[in-house]
């Protein structure tokens, strides 16, 4: 005789995606990227499709960054003494690499850069806000503009500007490395050849205005060579294998 009144739930077989130290998880989706109010690097607004990802929650912090260069024996930034950063800075963003170094410490890390679609993507979120939190400047949301420290702070010290997922400056501070190069966005045009050898870089750094430290702004820099790479830092992505479970990584 049979069992009466008892329900039975079908489990879902989806997978929940795994979890990462120090990373959030971004659903893959389509935005529109790009906007066409900005000057002709941003222009035109356009739709773009990604597949999931995670994304660091910070910028690579010098403390984080000295692991690498110790494991690896790798040259030290600028600025750097006695094989170590400078006091008081472990938790600022590390600055002054250009992006091989950015792209040897990501892999060092079984990470890799993001590209400039991914970084924007994780930025402005499916509602595609001009900020990380918004279409409106909200004042000690970032470390840029009128907001400025007039140096580099210890990543996560302006959580009003994190986005819903939890990303810490991506707008202001440093600015970020991507792995994409320098192109005219789909029906647009840039006016004067970009010169070879350059990456995007996003989010603006302590320096820039509240109209180049927004979530469309694209800056770009010679991957290595240039003069200055004092403002720039990275932070890194990794691929959404749903399928497997998390990969031994190096502690961060």
């Amino acid at each position: 005789m049979g069992v009466h009144g008892t329900a039975v739930t079908k489990q879902s077989t989806q997978p929940l995606p795994p979890t990462y130290p120090g990373m959030v998880y971004v659903a893959g989706g389509e935005f529109t990227m790009g906007t066409d109010s900005g000057d002709e690097f941003e222009r035109p607004a356009h739709k773009v499709r990604l597949a999931p990802f995670y994304i660091d929650i910070n910028e690579v912090n010098c403390e984080e960054y000295l692991s690498f260069v110790t494991a690896e024996h790798h040259r030290l930034p600028p600025g750097w003494t006695n094989g170590s950063f400078p006091p008081g800075s472990a938790k600022r963003p590390v600055t002054g690499v250009d992006w091989y170094d950015a792209t040897a410490y990501a892999k060092w890390a079984g990470k890799r850069l993001p590209t400039e679609e991914e970084w924007e993507y994780a930025a402005r979120g499916v509602n595609g806000g001009r900020y990380s939190w918004g279409n409106d400047w909200r004042p000690n949301a970032a470390n840029a503009g009128d907001s400025s420290a007039q140096r580099l702070t210890d990543v996560g010290s302006y959580p009003g500007g994190k986005t819903a997922t939890g990303l810490m400056d991506m707008i202001g501070n440093a600015w970020e490395w991507t792995a994409s190069d320098v192109v005219a966005y789909p029906g647009g045009h840039l006016s004067s050849p970009v010169p070879k050898a350059m990456k995007i870089i996003r989010g603006g750094s302590w320096q820039e205005s509240n109209q180049q430290a927004t979530t469309t702004y694209r800056g770009f820099l010679k991957m290595s060579g240039a003069e200055d790479y004092s403002a720039t830092g990275f932070r890194c992505v990794r691929d959404a294998n749903l399928r497997s479970a998390p990969s031994d990584t190096k502690t961060r």
